[in-house]
């Protein structure tokens, strides 16, 4: 549900909760029970996400309408829209 900052509250079937805010950059910062993740646009037209433990990971889009999203291992997840509206990810 939307939140008084602008950003999204969720509850996951867990019981545990997120919650996301607009940050200065572009992007979002969001806290979930592993720590936060900040995000912030990157000059490819994507983003690129802190996670909790220091790690980045690089988005851009690809051809195919979706997003590639570069792994802190350095393997590349390819994602593209699918006709439920989401993204289907491999």
């Amino acid at each position: 549900m939307p939140n008084i900052f602008g950003g999204f509250d969720t509850t996951f079937s867990d019981g545990s909760r997120a919650s996301t805010r607009p940050n200065i950059f572009g992007g979002e910062d969001t806290v979930t029970p592993k720590g936060p993740v900040a995000s912030k646009a990157n000059i490819f037209g994507g983003k690129d996400y802190r996670l909790p433990k220091g790690e980045s990971i690089e988005s851009r889009p690809n051809i195919f309408g979706g997003q590639d999203f570069r792994q802190p291992d350095g393997h590349v997840v390819e994602c593209q829209p699918n006709i439920f509206g989401g993204e289907d990810c491999r």
